[in-house]
């Protein structure tokens, strides 16, 4: 069982002292549990990561692997996915009920009963402990600083439930960016749990042998002198230039200075504008996609065949393909060709995605990159894709959808715009995000909260009294919120309090929009720091 992954078998050079740590991991001769891979990019990560899985595998191991991009963050449950695309239908099928429509849900299987996190959160703790009785298992992230917030907080969840079973972690994160799946993992399994590996420098030796592997060519030493200290020993950059020193119709003088900048962007560019205008379309739309495949690309760019497009690319190193999925040779070149293109013809490109996506959520976002301006087309598709993450069990994406909704609401539309505002502090209170949700939904709480107590004069009814909550001053607002905002006009129309439980079938629509008031003045009334 194995998640997306793809990778040609490719020799590893220079790093014996991480190969050895590999095996004392995988053999059990150590008490680590989890493998932190950790350095800058192109110094190799992936490629040992892709070691550690075979090796896995070899030793009769069942891995549930994911490999996450930068544009795949946003999406709700992309890694979960991947994770258990592999999965046996007879292992979902023994999850217990609950669980599994949650999962199904979670993953768009279903259209079932919403999901909840916690939930989908045991499921794939069941399906990692059901399947480490039979066989041993391992779980493997990649470039886990770009994993979507829903799955880390499933894997993190994760991590202290195995501890009982034999489940093996191995982790790999960009020295420098927030990580906080890794995070997660060094506080949840401590060292010496967790075994943390630096994927330094290749050493001069080292370059020589990466040469002659990948280029089938070896320089002098004085030259190879030149390249380590140009690349500071980082593979990628030192393949990069040597590949421009190769490419180079001049001879390099004694003393010269090598054909090619040091920045990594610069050195990958040069390959990628060697390409023809077409296929730098198609690896624009790759870049542009969260989730590249030939046929997303040919139906975005309305060819039938995108194989013989990318077919240079893929010569190249550029491209990767396996089944039909794409994937970039290394996440920092889908960065250098998107950054390569202007914002108009970005704009147009996200445009194009979102015609041919095919989920809600993944359209809205395309929506939001193609305009400038507010618009409320625009700003509906992004609330009908945060209720959706919603209701997937994702809330941390749902409060961000919303926020982008509300940013993108026209300002005359107040009513849809305080909507959409407390529906995202709803989110992130439901988040466990109190630090966002209160300055979140603290203005326009306020604001209503003060035409709402001089609405509740009004009313014939008594007030109900306050919720035994942190705060009283907040406590009474958020009830009279609750009983009194949701009514326009005469109070014969309309509930006038939680009280009245006999007349709620009659009450108006702005019922959900009186609850979120409520909850969002609930969610001041608690401190940041509990």
């Amino acid at each position: 069982m194995t998640g997306h992954r793809v990778s040609s078998v490719v020799e590893i050079v220079g790093r014996s002292a991480e190969l050895a740590t590999v095996s004392e991991f995988l053999d059990g001769t150590t008490p680590a549990r989890a493998l932190l891979l950790r350095g800058d990019a192109g110094m190799g990560k992936t490629l040992l990561w892709h070691h550690v899985v075979t090796a896995a595998e070899e030793r009769g191991r069942t891995t549930f692997a994911a490999q996450p991009t930068q544009s795949e963050m946003r999406l709700s449950f992309a890694a979960l996915d991947d994770l258990v695309s592999g999965v046996p239908e007879a292992s979902l099928a023994a999850l217990p009920e609950p669980q599994r429509a949650a999962l199904d849900a979670a993953l768009l299987r279903s259209a079932g009963v919403p999901a909840d996190q916690l939930a989908v959160s045991m499921a794939f703790v069941s399906l990692l402990t059901s399947t480490s009785r039979s066989t041993p298992v391992i779980l493997a992230v990649d470039d886990a600083q770009w994993i979507d917030v829903p799955s880390a907080r499933v894997l993190e969840f994760s991590l202290r439930r195995t501890a009982e079973h034999d489940v093996l972690f191995v982790i790999t994160v960009r020295t420098g960016e927030p990580a906080p799946l890794a995070d997660a993992l060094l506080h949840a399994l401590p060292d010496p749990v967790t075994r943390t590996l630096e994927v330094g420098p290749l050493s001069l030796g080292a370059l020589h042998r990466l040469f002659s592997s990948r280029l089938g060519q070896s320089f002098p030493r004085p030259t190879l002198v030149k390249l380590e200290q140009a690349s500071g020993g980082n593979p990628l950059v030192a393949l990069e230039i040597a590949r421009a020193l190769l490419d180079s119709v001049e001879t390099l003088a004694p003393g010269a200075p090598l054909p090619a900048s040091r920045s990594l962007r610069q050195l990958l560019g040069r390959r990628i504008v060697c390409l023809s205008r077409a296929t730098r379309e198609a690896l624009l739309v790759m870049a542009g996609s969260p989730d590249s495949d030939t046929e997303t690309v040919a139906r975005a760019l309305a060819i039938e065949d995108v194989g013989e497009l990318l077919a240079p690319a893929e010569a190249a190193g550029i491209v990767e393909q396996d089944r039909g999925r794409l994937r970039f040779g290394h996440p920092l070149m889908a960065s250098v060709v998107y950054r390569a293109a202007s914002p108009a013809r970005l704009r147009e490109l996200h445009g194009r995605l979102a015609e041919v996506a095919t989920d809600v959520e993944e359209r809205a976002r395309h929506l939001a990159l193609s305009t400038e301006t507010a618009d409320e087309t625009v700003a509906s598709a992004l609330e009908q894709a945060a209720m959706r993450a919603s209701r997937r069990g994702a809330p941390d994406a749902a409060a961000e959808l919303m926020v982008l909704a509300r940013t993108l609401t026209p300002p005359t539309d107040r009513a849809s715009a305080t909507r959409r505002l407390l529906a995202a502090g709803e989110a992130m209170l439901v988040a466990g995000d109190w630090a966002a949700g209160r300055p979140t939904s603290a203005p326009v709480v306020r604001s209503s909260s003060r035409r709402s107590t001089r609405n509740s004069r009004a009313c014939p009814t008594p007030r109900p009294k306050p919720h035994p909550v942190r705060s009283p001053r907040w406590a009474s607002r958020s009830v009279c919120l609750w009983a009194c905002c949701s009514w326009r006009g005469s109070p014969s129309t309309a509930d006038c309090g939680p009280g009245h439980a006999p007349d709620r079938p009659s009450l108006p629509r702005p019922w959900p929009t009186a609850r979120r008031w409520s909850r969002g003045s609930l969610l001041l009334s608690v401190p940041t720091k509990m």
